[in-house]
């Protein structure tokens, strides 16, 4: 397996031009809201699938977010990225839902990948548990 160093001594088990490329090839669009202050998008395309989440991740929004993960996860061998930018807000709720993908990408052989803004870097700092995943900035 290659290991490539992309942040911070963070590991991702590919090279940053398969990284580009499976950004780059995101497509398509199904979209799932749970009020105005939070937002889950699930782009799909043949070689990635990217949740892009917005606002506050809580308790409030649990089966939004974890219907708009699993959705993703249902990749079988391709890569998800999980793209938390725009998150203003992240609780344990939203925590948990990232270490179950991250273990749900690993029995089905996905590559998980988070992209990662300040409020949510700064939670998974505090747990502990950023050195689990993969980044892309």
């Amino acid at each position: 397996m290659r290991h490539h160093h992309l942040t911070h001594g963070h590991v991702c088990p590919f090279t940053s031009e398969e990284v580009v490329e499976v950004v780059a090839m995101t497509q398509g669009e199904v979209t799932v809201t749970d009020a105005d202050r939070f937002g889950a998008r699930v782009d799909g395309g043949p070689r990635v699938t990217t949740v892009h989440l917005r606002g506050e991740v809580d308790i409030a929004v649990e089966n939004a977010l974890r219907e708009a993960i699993d959705d993703a996860l249902e990749c079988a061998g391709r890569a998800v990225v999980i793209d938390l930018t725009d998150v203003a807000f992240l609780d344990s709720t939203g925590v948990q839902a990232l270490l179950a993908a991250q273990a749900a990408a690993e029995a089905g052989r996905c590559r998980l990948v988070l992209r990662l803004g300040p409020p949510a870097e700064r939670v998974l700092d505090l747990c502990g548990i950023l050195p689990r995943f993969a980044v892309l900035r």
